[in-house]
C-alpha cells in the first residue's frame, strides 16, 4: 500500500509544481507587457456586479483609439460596500495600445502597486476601502 501512495503523490507534486511556474511566468509576461506597452488614461465607472467568490467587479469605460471600449475589473481587495466610493467616478485605467481590450482599472492602491506606479494624493483614500488582510 505504501508503494502505491508514493508513486501516486510524487507525479501529483512535480505537476502542481510545474502548472505554478507556468502561472508565474504568464503573470509575469503580462505585467511586462503592460509595463512596456501600456497606456494611463482616464476611465469612467459605470457600475458594478459582484462575481460568483462575493468580490466586487468594476464596470468601467474609457475611449481610446478613437473608440469607447467598456471593460470590468474585479477587486477582491475591497470591502464589501465600497462600489458606492466608486460609481460615478474617474479613475486611471491602462491598458496595452494595440489592444485596448486587454486593460485594468486602478481603483485600489494593490493595483498601482501590481503595476508599480504611485498612487496619486487625489486616490490616497481608497486605501481606507480596502480590506485590512
Amino acid at each position: 500500500m505504501q508503494l502505491i501512495y508514493k508513486k501516486e503523490i510524487i507525479p501529483a507534486i512535480f505537476l502542481i509544481f510545474g502548472i505554478s511556474i507556468f502561472a508565474w511566468i504568464c503573470n509575469s509576461n503580462k505585467k511586462d507587457n503592460f509595463n512596456k506597452n501600456g497606456v494611463i488614461t482616464n476611465a469612467f465607472v459605470t457600475g458594478y456586479k459582484y462575481d460568483y467568490r462575493g468580490r466586487i467587479e468594476v464596470q468601467f469605460k474609457f475611449s481610446a483609439n478613437a473608440k469607447i471600449i467598456k471593460g470590468n475589473t474585479a477587486f477582491p481587495e475591497l470591502k464589501g460596500g465600497a462600489e458606492k466610493y466608486l460609481i460615478d467616478k474617474y479613475f486611471p485605467v491602462i491598458y496595452i495600445n494595440t489592444n485596448p481590450e486587454t486593460n485594468e482599472l486602478l481603483a485600489s492602491s494593490k493595483k498601482f502597486k501590481k503595476f508599480s506606479i504611485s498612487i496619486p494624493d487625489s486616490l490616497v483614500w481608497l486605501k481606507q476601502i480596502e480590506r485590512s488582510w
